[in-house]
């Protein structure tokens, strides 16, 4: 790993939620922020959230709108996709790319 790499790493927080199983939201919710807290020491860091499994949208348990809001209080980035599918996959990491890369100008 190169040291530009590690150093990308350090300035990203990311935590995945699961939209059909609502503990992992409420977990996010309750735990990252603080151990992002504790841990980060960049205060620029990149941070977001990531709700994944929008394929099984008949099963959602957590919202769209409750994801934005969850984002909006944490400061981060919000993206919803499907690892089957792979739908948004791409975008996530592009926006990821884009927002580090923007970080350091």
């Amino acid at each position: 790993m190169t040291y530009e790499i590690a150093l990308d790493l350090l300035q990203l927080g990311r935590k995945v939620y699961d939209v059909t199983r609502r503990e992992t939201f409420t977990n996010l919710s309750e735990v990252w922020s603080k151990e992002l807290e504790l841990y980060s020491t960049n205060q620029e860091c990149v941070k977001m959230l990531v709700g994944n499994k929008v394929d099984r949208d008949s099963e959602r348990a957590v919202s769209r709108e409750e994801g934005l809001a969850l984002a909006k209080e944490l400061g981060c980035l919000l993206l919803e996709c499907s690892a089957k599918t792979r739908e948004n996959v791409e975008k996530c990491f592009e926006e990821l790319a884009l927002k580090l890369t923007g970080s350091r100008n």
